[in-house]
């Protein structure tokens, strides 16, 4: 994940992104990314993260995100 800071009340993730794990290697196919939409932007933490809040990625909302890493989880093992 990245965010916009370690804030948990005020911070909000702009990214989730996973890579599949089977046999202690990593499947280099199988993984996932999403951006989020950003509500909230922190111009400071853009040169930690590298995300702008209109970059090119496809940005989705957060219930969308959440719902796509748990697609792609299923019933892994975290």
């Amino acid at each position: 994940c990245e965010t916009t800071g370690l804030d948990y009340k005020s911070d909000r993730i702009l990214s989730i992104g996973a890579v599949a794990i089977q046999n202690n290697q990593i499947i280099v196919g199988d993984f996932m990314e999403v951006f989020l939409q950003q509500d909230i932007f922190k111009p400071e933490s853009v040169p930690i993260h590298g995300i702008l809040k209109e970059g090119k990625e496809e940005k989705i909302v957060e219930a969308e995100a959440v719902i796509r890493f748990l697609e792609f989880i299923k019933d892994a093992t975290l």
